[in-house]
C-alpha cells in the first residue's frame, strides 16, 4: 500500500465517521429526535464505529457498495440505541435524514466539477476524494453543532413538521434523480453543457430550499416570541386600566368627601345613629378602594402579583411572600415584570398539574449586600435534563421554552445568577443579583 492509498484510507474512515455523526445531528436538529448526543456518548459511538468500519473494510475490501450499506445499517442501529424515547419514530425519520445528507454531499461533488477541483484530490487504485468532498462533512458537522448549541441557548427550533418531512423526502429524491440524469446525458455525449448548467441549477435549488426551511422556522420562533410579549403586555395593560378606573373612582369619592362628612355630622348631631351607620356603610361600598393582599415593597411587582393572585385564587393556589423585594427597584420596570411574570406563569402551570396542596412561596432577603430571592412550588413530574439543559415536560416545548429563556436573559443582564432545584416533588428557582455598587 503506497502513501496515497494510506492517506485515502484514513480520509475515508474520517469521512465515514463524520457521515454517521452528521446524520444523527440532522435527526436531532431538523427532525426533533431526542437522541442522547452528549460529548461522552458521541466519543463512545465514534470509537465503536471506527472499529466497525475498519472491520468491514478488511472483510469486504472489494465490495464498496456492501460497505456503504453496512455503514447505513450501523446508523440505523445507533439511532435506535441512542434514542431516549420514541425509538421507532427516530428510526423512521432516519430515511429523510439520510436522503438530506446525500443531497448535501452530492452538492459538494458538483462544486468540485464546476470549479475544476477534481485534479487536486487524492487519487489511488481504490478510488479518489476531491477537495470539496473532503471538507464537506467537516463543515456540516461544525455547522450542525453550532446550530444545536445556539438553539439550546436561544430556545428556537428547526424541527420539521410531518408535512415538511415528507417534503424533504420528495425534494431529496428529486434532487438525486435530477443529478444522475444530467450525468447520464454527459456520459452519452448528448450535451456536456447540460450537466454544468444542471449543476448550477441544482446548487441554486439547494440554497433556496435551505433558506426556505430556516426562514420558515425562524419566522415561527419570532411569532411565538411576539405572541408571548403581546399576551404579557395585554395582561399588564388590563391591570393598569383596572387600576386607573379604581383611581378615578377614588378621586371622585374624595371630591365628594366633604359633603358626605357634613351629612354624617348632621345625622350624628340629631342623634340619628342608625341612619348614620347605614350611610357610612354605603360610602364604604362605593369608595373603589381595594386591599392589596401581598406587598413586596416593589410597586411594579405589587401590581403584577395583584393580577396573578386573582388567577391563583381561582385555581386554589395559596400565594405567600416572606421578606421584601424593594431592592429590585433598581431593575427596569419592564425587566422586573418580564422576570416575575414568567416565574409566576411557570409556577401556576406546575400547580395546575397537582391535585392538592397547591402553593407558590416567594422568599427574599439581602445576603452580603446582594439581593437574593427564591420561588417554590409543587411539581408533578421530576426534572429532566440533557447535559446541563433543563428539558420542558410541556407538549408545546417550543413556545413554553421561552419562559426560562426570558428569565435567564434578565438575570444575565444584571450580572446575576440563578439555580434550579427539584426535590421531593417541589421545584425551587433561586436568583441572586449582586449589589448595585
Amino acid at each position: 500500500m503506497d502513501w496515497s492509498e494510506s492517506i485515502l484510507t484514513v480520509f475515508s474512515l474520517l469521512v465515514n465517521l463524520l457521515t454517521v455523526l452528521n446524520i444523527w445531528l440532522l435527526l436531532k436538529v431538523f427532525f426533533g429526535c431526542d437522541l442522547k448526543l452528549t460529548e461522552k456518548s458521541m466519543l463512545v459511538s465514534a470509537g465503536c464505529f471506527l472499529i466497525f468500519n475498519v472491520g468491514i473494510c478488511f472483510l469486504f475490501y472489494s465490495y464498496e457498495n456492501l460497505q456503504v450499506l453496512l455503514i447505513y445499517l450501523f446508523i440505523l442501529l445507533g439511532t435506535f440505541c441512542l434514542a431516549r424515547e420514541k425509538r421507532w419514530k427516530s428510526l423512521l425519520f432516519s430515511l429523510p435524514a439520510i436522503l438530506l445528507y446525500i443531497a448535501y454531499t452530492l452538492s459538494a461533488e458538483m462544486l468540485d466539477v464546476l470549479f475544476g477541483l477534481e485534479k487536486f484530490g487524492i487519487v489511488a487504485e481504490s478510488g479518489s476524494i476531491s477537495p470539496c468532498y473532503m471538507i464537506a462533512d467537516l463543515v456540516l458537522f461544525i455547522l450542525l453543532l453550532i446550530v444545536l448549541r445556539k438553539s439550546e441557548r436561544q430556545k428556537w427550533s428547526l424541527t420539521l413538521t410531518i408535512g415538511e418531512g415528507i417534503g424533504v423526502i420528495v425534494y431529496s429524491l428529486f434532487f438525486i434523480a435530477l443529478k444522475y440524469i444530467f450525468e447520464i446525458y454527459a456520459e452519452l455525449g448528448i450535451s456536456p453543457f447540460h450537466r454544468l448548467f444542471g449543476y448550477v441549477f441544482l446548487l441554486a435549488l439547494n440554497l433556496g430550499f435551505l433558506y426556505a426551511i430556516i426562514h420558515r422556522k425562524l419566522a415561527g420562533y419570532y411569532k411565538n416570541v411576539s405572541q408571548n410579549y403581546k399576551e404579557q403586555f395585554e395582561e399588564e395593560y388590563s391591570y393598569f386600566q383596572d387600576y386607573k378606573d379604581k383611581q378615578q373612582d377614588t378621586a371622585q369619592f374624595r371630591h365628594d368627601w366633604q359633603n358626605h362628612m357634613l351629612v354624617l355630622q348632621k345625622m350624628l348631631r340629631d342623634g340619628d345613629y342608625t341612619r348614620a351607620e347605614e350611610y357610612f356603610e354605603g360610602l364604604s361600598g362605593v369608595s373603589g378602594v381595594t386591599t392589596q393582599k401581598i406587598l413586596t415593597g416593589n410597586e411594579m411587582l405589587d401590581m403584577l402579583l395583584c393580577i396573578k393572585e386573582r388567577e391563583c385564587r381561582e385555581k386554589n393556589i395559596a400565594v405567600s411572600m416572606e421578606g421584601t423585594l424593594s431592592e429590585l427597584n433598581r431593575l427596569k420596570p419592564v425587566d422586573s415584570s418580564i422576570l416575575f411574570s414568567n416565574l409566576l406563569d411557570n409556577a401556576i402551570e406546575a400547580n395546575r398539574k397537582v391535585e392538592s396542596d397547591r402553593f407558590i412561596k416567594i422568599r427574599a432577603r439581602r445576603v452580603n449586600e446582594a439581593i437574593y430571592f427564591e420561588m417554590e412550588n409543587p411539581m408533578e413530574e421530576e426534572l429532566q435534563y440533557e447535559g446541563s439543559r433543563l428539558l420542558t415536560t410541556k407538549e408545546d416545548s417550543e413556545a413554553h421554552g421561552l419562559g426560562l429563556k426570558n428569565v435567564a436573559e434578565i438575570v444575565k443582564k444584571y450580572q446575576g445568577k440563578y439555580h434550579l432545584e427539584g426535590k421531593k416533588k417541589r421545584f425551587t428557582i433561586q436568583i441572586i443579583f449582586p449589589s448595585a455598587g
